[in-house]
């Protein structure tokens, strides 16, 4: 009996140890298969990972990009909007006051009155009447200033010495003498 169950010991070992090599060959298969794989593995997850940095970075972006868009197309539409009433209050401006220059009557126009010119070569047109001095004008654009009066008493240019600031307020009344021109 001895021999019996040592001999089916022995059976059930080697059995055991047979599916064991055989478990061993299929698991150095699946060891070398691993060792190729894991290192694309870790490639792997190194991209996923920065794909979803750049991706989160991305959504921060456009998130940002979308808030600045939308404020700086609220502030320019308000531009656009304020200066669009501006540019037509002044384009009104302007028909009302040609309006109003074409339907003036000039001093010398005596149609109303039943006066029948007897020259009519001589009568001034209002538009000839009514225009702006270029000299003026241009002195005021180009920044210059269009007066050439000097003060005789600070003797600076742009006003006269009825109006000097200096002679008013800088010097205290009956401080300032007169003196006559010295001959040299």
């Amino acid at each position: 009996m001895d021999s019996d169950n040592y001999d089916q010991l022995l059976a059930a070992f080697k059995e055991t140890h047979d599916e064991a090599n055989r478990l061993a060959v299929i698991c150095n298969k699946l060891q070398e298969v691993n060792n190729v794989l894991a290192p694309k593995v870790k490639t792997l997850e190194e991209e996923l990972h920065k794909a979803k940095t750049d991706l989160v970075s991305l959504e921060l972006t456009c998130l940002l990009t979308s808030i600045k868009t939308c404020e700086n197309c609220k502030k320019m539409e308000k531009q656009v909007e304020y200066l669009l009433k501006t540019l037509s209050n002044f384009t009104k401006g302007r028909e009302n006051l040609e309006s109003l220059l074409g339907s003036q009557n000039a001093v010398f126009n005596k149609n109303s009155l039943d006066y029948t010119p007897g020259n009519v070569t001589n009568v001034k047109k209002l538009s000839s009447f009514f225009v702006p001095a270029k000299s003026v004008c241009s002195a005021f654009n180009s920044g210059k200033k269009a007066s050439h009066v000097t003060c005789f008493y600070c003797m600076k240019s742009g006003h006269t010495s009825r109006s000097c600031i200096a002679k008013k307020h800088l010097v205290p009344k009956n401080l300032a003498k007169w003196l006559p021109k010295r001959r040299f």
